[in-house]
Formats: C-alpha cells, sequence, structure tokens
C-alpha cells in the first residue's frame, strides 16, 4: 500500500477548475450526457409514463368508484420499477467508465469525443462489482443511522478513477481510496456530498440543466484525482496556473581558457597534465600537491620545444598543398636552440618558463 500524506480537500479550485472544463467542450460533454441518460432513463420512463396511463384509464373507466387505483397496479408499478433500475446498473457501469476516460483524457489536453462514452469495456466488470459492493456498503451505512452513507461515499470517493486510470482491481482500488481519505475523512465526506449535490442540482431545471451538472461530477473527480493522486502528463485548468518551466534563455558560465603556461608543462620531472576547468569561473582550480617519490630521478635535459607563436593575427589563407616527391629532401640540420630560462614557484617550488604567468600545478600568479 503506497504510503500517501495527508490531502488537503480544496472545495473552490477542484470545483472551479471542473467547472472550466466542463466550458472548454461543453458541446462534446452534453452530447455524452444526454446519449447517456437517454440510454440509462429511457427504460424507467416508458415503465413511468405507463404507471400514469394505466392509472388514467382506470380512472377514467371508474370514475365514481372510491378505490379506483387497483392495489396490485401500484404494486406491479414498483416491481418493474426495481427490476428496470436492477438492469439499468448494468448499462450505467459501462457508460460511468466511459464517462472517467473522457475526463482524465481532457486532464491530460485531449478533445472529449462521442466514442469516449463506449471506450469503458476494458473496465467494465471492474466498475460493475465496484457499484455494487459500494452500494451495499452505502446501503449498511444507511441502517447504521444514515449518516455513515456519506462517509461510505466520502472514503471511497476515488475508487472509479482508480480502476479507470491505474486498471486496479476493485477491493484494491477502494483500499487505495480509503488509506488516503481516511487521513481527512470528514472533509472529503462534505465533498463527496457536494459533488453529487451538484451533479443532480440540473434536475430542478425541468431535468434539462442535468445535461450540464451531470458531466461536472467527472471532471470535479478528474482534477480532485490528479492533485492527490498524482497524473501524468495533466494540465491545469486554473486561471493562475503555472507555466511549464521553460530551457530556453539560459545563461552558462563562459568557457575556461587555458593559460598559455599550461601549454609548456610544469616540471622537467612530470609529464603536462590539463588544468581542470572550474565551473564557476574562468579561472584555474588550486590543486593539492602531488607527492613526489622519494627518490627522484637524475636531471634529464627536456627535448627542444617549439613555443606556439603568440602573434594575434587571423590567417587569411590556406597554406598550399604541395605533392611530396618519392624521395623527400633532407631538411637541413639546425642548432637546437638553448634551453629556456626557467623560474620556480613560490608556493609549490615548481620549474616554470619564464614566460609563465600562472602555475599550471598550484594555479598561483606568477609575479616578477
Amino acid at each position: 500500500m503506497e504510503n500517501l500524506a495527508k490531502p488537503e480537500v480544496k472545495f473552490g479550485d477542484w470545483i472551479g477548475e471542473g467547472w472550466r472544463m466542463f466550458t472548454s467542450q461543453w458541446k462534446a460533454w452534453v452530447v455524452n450526457a444526454l446519449v447517456f441518460l437517454l440510454i440509462c432513463g429511457t427504460p424507467i420512463l416508458v415503465v413511468t409514463i405507463g404507471f400514469y396511463i394505466n392509472i388514467f384509464m382506470q380512472i377514467s373507466a371508474n370514475p365514481r368508484s372510491a378505490q379506483a387505483i387497483a392495489p396490485e397496479t401500484i404494486f406491479i408499478f414498483y416491481g418493474l420499477i426495481f427490476g428496470v433500475s436492477f438492469l439499468t446498473v448494468f448499462a450505467s457501469a459501462f457508460f460511468m467508465a466511459g464517462m472517467h476516460k473522457a475526463a482524465l483524457k481532457q486532464l491530460r489536453g485531449g478533445k472529449v469525443e462521442l466514442r469516449d462514452l463506449f471506450s469503458g469495456g476494458d473496465v467494465y466488470f471492474k466498475m460493475l462489482g465496484s457499484i455494487f459492493l459500494g452500494t451495499i456498503l452505502t446501503i449498511i451505512g444507511f441502517m447504521l443511522c444514515f449518516f455513515p452513507a456519506y462517509i461510505v461515499t466520502g472514503m471511497l470517493f476515488f475508487t472509479a478513477p482508480l480502476i479507470v486510470e491505474r486498471k486496479l482491481g476493485v477491493v484494491q482500488a477502494m483500499q487505495t481510496s480509503y488509506e488516503l481519505a481516511k487521513r481527512n475523512w470528514l472533509m472529503f465526506t462534505l465533498f463527496a456530498f457536494v459533488v453529487q449535490f451538484i451533479a443532480s442540482a440540473g434536475t430542478y431545471a425541468c431535468y434539462i440543466g442535468i445535461l450540464a451538472t451531470l458531466p461536472l461530477m467527472f471532471t470535479i473527480t478528474a482534477v480532485a484525482y490528479r492533485d492527490c493522486f498524482g497524473m501524468e502528463g495533466a494540465q491545469y485548468f486554473a486561471p493562475n496556473a503555472p507555466a511549464a518551466p521553460s530551457n530556453y534563455g539560459q545563461s552558462y558560465p563562459p568557457a575556461y581558457q587555458q593559460p598559455p603556461s599550461a601549454l609548456y608543462g610544469q616540471s622537467p620531472y612530470e609529464p603536462p597534465t590539463a588544468v581542470p576547468q572550474n565551473p564557476q569561473g574562468n579561472y584555474p582550480v588550486a590543486q593539492p600537491p602531488i607527492n613526489q617519490p622519494e627518490a627522484p630521478k637524475p636531471f634529464e635535459p627536456p627535448p627542444p620545444v617549439v613555443y606556439p607563436s603568440t602573434a594575434s593575427e587571423p590567417i587569411t589563407e590556406q597554406p598550399e598543398v604541395v605533392s611530396r616527391p618519392a624521395t623527400p629532401p633532407q631538411p637541413p640540420v639546425v642548432a637546437p636552440p638553448p634551453p629556456p630560462q626557467r623560474i620556480i614557484c613560490a608556493s609549490c617550488s615548481a620549474s616554470l618558463p619564464a614566460t609563465a604567468s600562472f602555475c599550471p600545478r598550484c594555479g598561483t600568479r606568477i609575479t616578477t
């Protein structure tokens, strides 16, 4: 089980972002909600209309009877309503999974489409099991003084998005939702009640407003799931949402340029080494003194060194390529230049050329 920290219930932020999600693609949400309600609500509507037509016919046939409605008619009506509602659960589980998928898809920057409503087949049985098990727990909560039923709804608030997003099992999704919500159980209970109230508020506007309020249950749940459990690639619909960080326009320190003395070597006893670069500035890094061997080798004069030209004049022409003859001429014998005059570093006693400005070993500036 994940070790989840205590979450903060953001009533205004989550409801506001859920509303902005709906308004940004309200046409697609209204179409999905309309198809959802037509498929799941038409059987109940047909039974209800048939019941009232039957009552009207019985009253018309016996206008003077004190008991115009037969008792068995009422029992048949409630039996049909219960049976049709039970069968509707099997269809609503499929479409609820599709609505949750559409909300999570929009949260990642996608476009809500009608086919998203029919995309819940891969998690259908898990969603159906969570509805039946959640209904049983809710009924038990109603039997225990009514209020525990709302606690059950708050504790299992994230069961559906966990099944749809993470493909968790029914029990595992319920346990994960419970482990997070119990750390702030009172606020999650109130939040679940408010979300359900908002989703059903459209029924008071002649049932037409439910086309706008029903999608809010899925968009608000998706926003709350993003903040509580994290969601890769999720977007924010708040007006003051922070922008994504950009890697453009970064300034880096200038590359370190080695002093000319580093090209001449450090000492006749040691091979030349590269001076390390300091990322904070263009100056050499002081290195610890190198342990000298116990028995130094006898002095051997260094080989002739060809010093690089210090002329700053740019090369304007490329050297002409001359084909080499089969028997190259022998170069003239040139007397080696006299050994360069050397100086001693005052910090580490390293032998340096007379033209050195920095000590390659310890980085000390040479002053004459």
